[in-house]
């Protein structure tokens, strides 16, 4: 059959176009594909800065983090429709957002709108990290344990910068640190003992706090292998740092995790091992005396026998006497952290107390407790000492519920979708934060912000879903 000429032409013309947009959205494929590949090595690094910056310095850990969500909504404009299947993957990543939703709640009934979006933006790194985990899922999963590792290395070089500067005369060290510019003021008229090292390139307090974390990683990084004498070794290194360091609320939430950690491998190991060769009641009994020895004995024989531990719990129990005695008329009462710490629970109680069902606002807390801080006796700086306290002000018993809801159910789902000892390392990492919760309103500060965010977000991308038993992965396995 002859067909006409126009009409040949016509199909010819419409299939070299149809080729044409082929050859076309195919080399859009392949240079997306050639980006995403150069996006992703970018990522990668900029992983690796960000956690070995945070125990380091702010300003470049906040660089690395920023650079991260470019990355992150880069991918997320590439496919926007895989949102939902990023959060149906890892849903536990929601509850970042629930509590930056809890400060949300606050502003509706707040007055000081300005101070209220201060707290919003600070709070930022919550959402922020949540957004990332979401958009690089795999890259945690395959490289996460590195990242961690660049964290402990990080840590470990600020806790040799500290001994150096220990190690140093008073003189020297403040003349170093005035003179080198990028060293934080050193203190003047403390003991470094009694009142808590110098930390020079951090806050004290959030250094304790990412040493403590530290330590945990690098115990689930001992059971998770390879490199485990390295692991072992950065463990007690670090523990030996926060003991010499000074910070009390690290130090107890230091504890409170290894002791999670501790019964954890006690319960899966030696409880099997005393019930073949006895009872299952004995071997109940036997280790329920374990934990309770050593959790009272390991502090006391601590206290005993390491100097800059005694010093500094001696101070401590030295500020209570004194506040017993109704020493207020005391010169020097604003250096005593301990009487701040309880002026601060009592005060902030006191506001809660009047304010349980809603709260403050997130805006007007701190003018608030404030208004009692100016009625106290002590006449003591404002401190803000307790995570729990400090979030109902804010949004009253919902924002606390919330809370605890979300760590409630972030241990829950490591538990059921995840190995175990990811799960024990996540229970060792909330154990840490209910203790310096009660301590410290840790999630005012920015590199503890990151440090929460950072573990309640990379924790469930390290592995994938298994099965498996409490045993220690060797070096090659």
């Amino acid at each position: 059959m002859l067909v006409p000429k126009y009409l040949s032409d016509q199909h010819n013309t419409v299939t070299f176009v149809q080729v044409l947009n082929k050859n076309i959205i195919g080399q859009q494929k392949h240079t997306l594909k050639t980006l995403q590949g150069a996006v992703d090595i970018l990522a990668h690094i900029g992983f690796i800065v960000m956690m070995a910056a945070m125990p380091l310095s702010k300003g470049a850990a906040s660089v690395a983090m920023i650079c991260l969500l470019v990355f992150a909504f880069y991918r997320f404009l590439l496919e926007p429709k895989s949102l939902f299947k990023r959060i149906k993957q890892q849903p536990v990543l929601v509850g970042m957002f629930l509590l930056y939703f809890v400060y949300l709640l606050g502003m509706l009934h707040t007055q000081n709108i300005a101070y209220g979006q201060k707290m919003l933006y600070q709070q930022t790194p919550l959402i922020v990290l949540a957004f990332i985990a979401l958009h690089y899922q795999e890259m945690l999963r395959c490289k996460g344990k590195t990242y961690f590792w660049a964290f402990i290395g990080g840590t470990l070089v600020n806790a040799g910068i500290t001994l150096i500067f220990f190690l140093l005369s008073d003189e020297l060290a403040r003349q170093i640190s005035d003179s080198a510019g990028i060293f934080r003021d050193f203190p003047d008229n403390k003991s470094r003992i009694q009142f808590g090292l110098y930390s020079p390139l951090i806050d004290r307090i959030q250094f304790s706090n990412m040493v403590a974390i530290a330590a945990l990683s690098s115990a689930y990084l001992f059971f998770r292998g390879p490199h485990r004498k390295l692991a072992f070794l950065s463990v007690i290194l670090l523990i030996a740092t926060s003991l010499f360091l000074g910070g009390r609320g690290g130090q107890i939430g230091l504890f409170a995790g290894l002791m999670v950690m501790a019964a954890a491998y006690a319960i899966k190991r030696v409880q099997p091992i005393i019930a073949a060769r006895s009872s299952q009641l004995l071997a109940n009994i036997s280790i329920a005396a374990l934990l309770l020895a050593f959790a009272i004995g390991l502090p006391r024989a601590t206290y005993q026998f390491v100097p800059s531990v005694k010093l500094r719990y001696d101070q401590m129990f030295w500020e209570l006497k004194q506040l017993q005695r109704h020493a207020d008329d005391q010169p020097n009462m604003e250096h005593f952290t301990s009487v701040r710490r309880l002026v601060s629970w009592q005060n902030y109680w006191s506001l809660t107390s009047n304010n349980w069902l809603t709260g403050v606002g997130t805006g007007d807390v701190i003018d608030e407790v404030r208004k009692i801080y100016d009625t106290d006796p002590y006449k003591l700086p404002l401190n803000n000492h307790s995570q729990y306290l400090f979030l109902w002000a804010v949004a009253g018993i919902i924002g606390l519920l919330i809370l605890v809801a979300i760590a409630l159910y972030w241990l829950w789902y490591l538990y059921r979708h995840r190995p175990l000892t990811l799960f024990i390392f996540g229970l060792a990492s909330m154990g840490f934060y209910a203790a310096v919760f009660l301590l410290d309103a840790v999630l005012l500060r920015q590199i503890d912000i990151m440090g929460f965010a950072i573990l309640f977000c990379f924790i469930p991308c390290l592995e994938a879903t298994t099965d498996e038993n409490f045993t220690v992965k060797t070096d090659g396995h």
